[in-house]
């Protein structure tokens, strides 16, 4: 079985319309003089990275680390210098402003300075662009942090339900392990999160291989369905069938975000198919409070039980964004 990311933000293994949505959203401002909000900061850089240098994109790539530094200022002013020509740069980017409309745009397959369309990862494009796969690489570099701390919120997690009195930053981890992973609805808590360990262990293994040049898990290719931006099977991480070893992406791939490396992260890295462990698509957190059932569900993410918050795909994804609003624990 094999599950594609589309254009939208959805994950699915058929076809199916969504609304689409920003694919680049910031809460606060982020450069020169602004908020830049750790997670607003990695969006952007990771945006820019997406601009072909010919349309304002930095040279060399931002190194995606969080920081509001001369760089990533520079990167936003040589962005607009280029994109807004004849207007004095600000080297501010300020959510719903004309910079991150102008992000999106470009994100989105749109045209920017003046209806220049962009050459990089548009719908219609015949393979994959090493652009595109040069993105992905930079994602997972992200993704890879994220999925970092991820293993150590539930090393801590795990600490503090062995613990006879919690701070309120303990009691705050158990109740996102517990909305997200139903932790304290399984007889065994302490070995419910071993498993989610080890499938993040596995995703860990699997991006950092492919960061460090030990194994190559992006490979670009097509599929039938013309929205997927990234495919990949189940359980393909372990599988012995060469061309299911890979995280695929199309020729449409364009997003700022690494939410979706982490999707298909712990798709690849679950169980292979009929295993009764494979990761698919049990609920969405998606909309508050309560979410919303999937394809593979029986409930709302609520209320699943917790082997199926072990084996949904969401709740990896979004344990890794515990600052996007919409993931909060209600």
């Amino acid at each position: 079985m094999a599950f594609k990311f589309d254009s939208n933000g959805e994950c699915s293994s058929g076809g199916g319309n969504v609304e689409p949505t920003d694919l680049i959203s910031i809460l606060g401002s982020v450069g020169r003089l602004g908020q830049n909000i750790f997670s607003d900061v990695v969006t952007v850089q990771n945006a820019l990275n997406t601009v072909p240098q010919s349309l304002g994109g930095p040279l060399p790539g931002l190194s995606v680390d969080g920081l509001s530094g001369p760089k990533t200022i520079g990167a936003i002013e040589k962005f607009q210098r280029v994109q807004f020509p004849g207007i004095f740069p600000d080297g501010l980017i300020s959510p719903q402003k004309r910079t991150i409309s102008l992000l999106n745009s470009l994100a989105s397959g749109g045209q920017a300075n003046g209806g220049a369309s962009t050459s990089f990862g548009i719908t219609g494009a015949d393979e994959t662009t090493q652009d595109q796969l040069d993105l992905a690489r930079r994602l997972a570099l992200d993704a890879e942090r994220r999925i970092v701390d991820a293993i150590q919120r539930l090393i801590r997690t795990t600490a503090a339900l062995t613990s006879p009195r919690r701070s309120a930053a303990a009691e705050q981890l158990v109740r996102e392990a517990n909305f997200h992973f139903k932790v304290n609805a399984d007889p065994n808590p302490l070995l419910h999160l071993s498993k989610i360990s080890a499938i993040f262990t596995f995703m860990l293994t699997a991006v950092r291989d492919s960061n460090n040049g030990t194994r190559e898990i992006f490979r670009g290719g097509t599929d039938p369905q013309a929205e997927a931006i990234a495919v990949t099977d189940v359980g393909g991480f372990f599988s012995s069938e060469q061309s299911k070893r890979f995280i695929i992406i199309t020729p449409i791939f364009r997003t700022g975000s690494s939410g979706v490396i982490v999707h298909e992260l712990a798709h690849f890295c679950g169980g292979e198919e009929k295993s009764g462990r494979e990761i698919v698509h049990r609920a969405s957190p998606r909309p508050p409070p309560n979410g919303t059932q999937k394809e593979d569900g029986s409930t709302d993410y609520a209320n699943m039980t917790p082997s199926l918050a072990l084996t949904n795909a969401f709740s990896y994804q979004v344990f890794c964004f515990p600052e996007i609003p919409e993931f909060k624990v209600p």
